[in-house]
C-alpha cells in the first residue's frame, strides 16, 4: 500500500484525473482511495507496481507529489 500526498488535489475533477491516469498502469491498482481534505491517495497495489512509477505517472498527469509513504506490509 502506497499513500501518496499531492499539494493540488482540491476537487472532484482532480480526483476524476487521478483515476483515469492510475487506470493506466499494469498490473492496475487493486484499489484506490481520495482524501480531498488531506490531499491524499491510498493505493493498494501488487509489489510488482513500484511507488516510484505511480508517482511518476501522477506527477505526468501534472499532479505535486508533497510526499510518498510506503507500507510494504500489502
Amino acid at each position: 500500500t502506497t499513500t501518496i500526498f499531492i499539494c493540488n488535489l482540491h476537487c472532484p475533477s482532480c480526483v476524476e484525473s487521478i483515476q483515469e491516469s492510475l487506470s493506466c498502469l499494469r498490473p492496475p491498482p487493486e484499489f484506490v482511495s481520495y482524501s480531498i481534505v488531506s490531499h491524499s491517495v491510498v493505493i493498494r497495489h501488487h509489489p510488482s507496481l513500484a511507488a516510484e512509477v505511480i508517482a511518476e505517472t501522477l506527477d505526468t498527469a501534472g499532479f505535486e507529489i508533497h510526499s510518498i509513504f510506503q507500507d510494504d506490509g500489502s
